[in-house]
Order: C-alpha cells, then sequence, then structure tokens
C-alpha cells in the first residue's frame, strides 16, 4: 500500500519553492505539485492583496483545491506537495492550519517546510524568474514584504517542521534534504508509517 503524504513548502515568493517542489515530486511517485500561483489564479486580480476580501477569496480557492485532494478518487491515492507564501500573521496562520488540518483529517503524514534565503540571493533568483515568467512581487515589492514580514512557522512540537536556509542550495539538492529528512521519520510506501 502506498503511503500518502501532504508536503507543505512555505517561502517568499522567488525564494525557489516550485522549482524545489518539482524537484522533490521526481523523488516521490505518485505525487503531484500544486503552486500557490495556480490557487491565486483564481483569484480576481482587481482584489488588493491586503484586503480582507482578498484572505477570504484566498482561503475558499484554497479549500477547494484541498477538498477535491482528499475527495476524487484518483487524488486522494496522491502524495501532494503544496507550494505556498505565508507570513506569520493570523491570515498566514490560518493558512497554514488549512494545510495541516486538511491532512490530519484524511489521516496522512503533514510535513511542513519553510525556505528561508538570504535577502541579496533571493532577489536575484527574484530577478532571473522575472525575466522567464509573469511574477506576481517585483524585487521591491519582495524588500518591502521581506521587511515587514516574517513567515509563518509551526514552531516546535507536533508536525515534523524542517526550516531550510536554500542560499547556496540547488534545487535537486533542497530537494533530496527534504526527502531524506521526511525518510528519517518513516518507511516510505509501507502502510506502517501511513499517519503521525
Amino acid at each position: 500500500m502506498t503511503v500518502v503524504r501532504y508536503i507543505f513548502i512555505n517561502g517568499y515568493p522567488g525564494v525557489g519553492k516550485l522549482t524545489i517542489a518539482k524537484e522533490l515530486q521526481r523523488l516521490i511517485p505518485g505525487s503531484q505539485v500544486l503552486d500557490y500561483n495556480t490557487m491565486l489564479d483564481m483569484i480576481p486580480s482587481t482584489m488588493p492583496v491586503d484586503s480582507p476580501e482578498y484572505n477570504a477569496k484566498r482561503s475558499a480557492v484554497r479549500g477547494d483545491f484541498l477538498d477535491a485532494a482528499a475527495q476524487l478518487d484518483y487524488t486522494r491515492r496522491l502524495t501532494w506537495i503544496f507550494t505556498d507564501v505565508l507570513y506569520a500573521d493570523e491570515a498566514g496562520g490560518k493558512g497554514a492550519r488549512e494545510y495541516q488540518t486538511a491532512a490530519h483529517a484524511r489521516g496522512v503524514q503533514f510535513w511542513p517546510v519553510v525556505l528561508e534565503c538570504d535577502e541579496d540571493m533571493n532577489e536575484a533568483r527574484l530577478e532571473m524568474v522575472e525575466k522567464f515568467a509573469e511574477q506576481r512581487e517585483d524585487v521591491e515589492g519582495l524588500r518591502k514584504i521581506r521587511g515587514e514580514k516574517k513567515l509563518h512557522s509551526f514552531g516546535e512540537g507536533g508536525d515534523e517542521e524542517l526550516k531550510m536556509d536554500v542560499t547556496r542550495m540547488m534545487p535537486d539538492e533542497a530537494a533530496w534534504k527534504i526527502f531524506e529528512h521526511m525518510r528519517e521519520g518513516f518507511v516510505w510506501g509501507t502502510a506502517a508509517a501511513s499517519s503521525s
């Protein structure tokens, strides 16, 4: 029996969440990545991101995706790798707990990961991404966010959160470290490790 997990990767814009998630997907058979940009695309671009309505809509969209992951026959068999940008504030804590609650409600392991990165490298990565794809944040926006907001962390206790500085890591190396961290906590592919 295949073990299903929910892996939640949190980090600032441009830190490399999606690239690392895709590398992690290559290491975990039967896994699927759901990037927060996919969810944000469902929210009208006219809605200000700092409004209560935006956070309510974002929560509703996230809930729809989590419900689908839990209820559809095909998606119930997948390990989900979620990426998001959630801060250490009320909305961020609520959003992070939605992923955690969804995993526990499904009876699957929940593995939160917080990606940290040096500010200069974070800016350089964001600039590189901006050249090749439509990016929601620019460097000035990133500086403002990093100056004002810390990333949500589950802290000590409960789920096996991994905080990882990816400043000098390649995406495949970061993915391998996440994989190894989880592998230390259970045996891959066995029903004996089905829930935490």
